[in-house]
C-alpha cells in the first residue's frame, strides 16, 4: 500500500519524466530496504528459532558493505567510463561484479562459510 501510494505521489507531484521514472525506481528499492532490513530478519529469526538479535548483525555488515561496494562502483563509473558504448557496458559490468564477488567473499561470509565454498568449488572443479 505504502509503495503504490507514495508512487503515485511523487509521479503527480513530479514534472520530469525522467524524474518520474528515478522515483518509482527509488521508492521501491527504499521500501525494499527498509523491509529486509527491519520486519525480516526479526521474523526469520523467529521461525528459525534464534533469538532476535541473532541474524541483525550478519545483515548490518552485508548492508554496509553492499553500500560500499555501491560507492566504490560508481566512482569507478565517474572517473574510467566517459563515453557509453556496448563495451563500456560490457567493461563495467565484469569489473564490478568481479570487485563485488572479491569484496563480498570476504565481507559478507563467515570463516566456516569460505571454507564450505571453497570445497565446493574444489569438488566441484574434479
Amino acid at each position: 500500500v505504502a509503495n503504490v501510494v507514495l508512487i503515485l505521489l511523487a509521479t503527480n507531484l513530479l514534472e520530469s519524466d525522467i524524474a518520474k521514472i528515478y522515483a518509482v525506481v527509488s521508492i521501491q528499492a527504499f521500501l525494499y530496504l527498509i523491509r529486509f532490513n527491519t520486519f525480516l530478519p526479526f521474523y526469520s529469526a523467529k521461525v528459525l528459532g534464534f533469538p532476535k538479535y541473532t541474524i541483525v548483525k550478519p545483515l548490518m555488515r552485508i548492508v554496509v558493505s553492499t553500500a560500499i561496494l555501491t560507492v566504490i562502483s560508481f566512482a569507478i563509473k565517474h572517473f574510467f567510463i566517459s563515453e557509453y558504448n556496448w563495451w563500456t557496458l560490457i567493461f563495467a559490468s565484469l569489473a564490478t561484479a568481479s570487485i563485488g564477488i572479491i569484496f563480498s567473499y570476504w565481507l559478507n561470509l563467515s570463516t566456516t562459510d569460505r571454507v564450505f565454498f571453497r570445497t565446493r568449488i574444489l569438488h566441484l572443479s574434479r
